[in-house]
């Protein structure tokens, strides 16, 4: 199977739609605007935003490891951004800076764990 961008965009979105549902399940009966609720974004929206994410990592974090490596990577992707999203308002002008910080601090974080040979270090 080729392993695309768009494969992994749509593994971590179908992962936080799964975490978020869990988390406000009661609220999500009177979403009548198809966001992703705690994230108040749209899943378009998601998938564009990690794309981005995605993008902006290098390719080996996706291809070049372990399954478990790499699953590691996801699930850590997945719960920051959960995290970063929650605090952001996409509609900001800052947004972008956000974005761009994390995206870097994200993959400072993955190149440490990779580095240290402890995936460990992605459960903070």
């Amino acid at each position: 199977m080729n392993i695309t961008r768009e494969k992994i965009v749509d593994g971590i979105v179908r992962n936080i739609k799964i975490i978020c549902k869990e988390l406000s399940d009661p609220l999500s009966q009177r979403n009548k605007n198809n966001y992703i609720i705690p994230l108040n974004i749209t899943e378009l929206e998601i998938k564009n935003i990690l794309h981005k994410i995605v993008t902006g990592l290098p390719v080996d974090f996706f291809i070049s490891y372990s399954n478990h490596v790499t699953k590691s990577i996801k699930e850590y992707i997945v719960k920051e951004y959960i995290l970063f999203q929650v605090q952001e308002d996409i509609t900001s002008d800052y947004f972008t800076d956000n974005l761009i910080y994390f995206i870097y601090d994200l993959k400072n974080d993955i190149n440490n764990a990779i580095k240290q040979n402890n995936l460990l270090l992605l459960c903070k």
